[in-house]
């Protein structure tokens, strides 16, 4: 009975250790939405006024990947990649792709502290207004979602076949106190 007992446990205590992973990723590892949405703001380029409010978008599956945020933003004067590039570096941002700093359209990819950034900007396509479309993205984390998630299962799984020695044990002494000592 011990071993079928141990086995049941460990293995609740797995599928336990799976959850408790999986949350403790999403939730204290990598960035959650609110951080993103306070990066999004602070990523709107000088001179530019946000079309709306930062919001998340994509996928929203613990099992593939979490939600990014965008953010959109207007203005009416031209700036350029270098421009952007050069005050996002600044900011502490690191390139994660070289720009043409005379470019007046195009994106700037960045990254810092494990979030992933992308600025697209289109120079006064209509009515002589440059848009800025933002993007914030969660980058690799440290530990990695696999690890967090063996983690999890591997101490659910010690505590189940922990749970079923001891509480084996206990049945094993309330079955000899209710019958009283055996014969020999």
């Amino acid at each position: 009975m011990l071993p079928v007992l141990s086995a049941v446990l460990g293995v609740l205590g797995a599928v336990v250790g799976i959850v408790a992973g999986l949350w403790v990723h999403w939730y204290v590892v990598e960035p959650g939405d609110g951080e993103l949405i306070s990066v999004a703001r602070t990523l709107v380029p000088d001179g530019f006024t946000p079309v709306s409010e930062p919001g998340v978008t994509g996928q929203m599956s613990v099992l593939l990947e979490r939600g990014s945020v965008h953010v959109d933003a207007t203005s009416l004067q031209a700036t350029t990649l270098g421009v952007l590039s050069t005050g996002l570096q600044e900011q502490g941002w690191t390139l994660r792709e070289q720009v043409d700093p005379a470019r007046t359209t195009g994106r700037v990819k960045v990254q810092r502290d494990g979030l992933f950034a992308t600025v697209f900007v289109t120079d006064a396509l209509y009515d002589d207004v440059t848009t800025a479309s933002i993007q914030v993205s969660r980058g690799p984390s440290s530990p990695s979602l696999p690890v967090t998630v063996a983690l999890g299962a591997a101490a659910g799984i010690a505590l189940g076949v922990v749970s079923g020695v001891i509480v084996f044990q206990a049945l094993s002494r309330s079955r000899v106190r209710r019958d009283g000592p055996r014969p020999v």
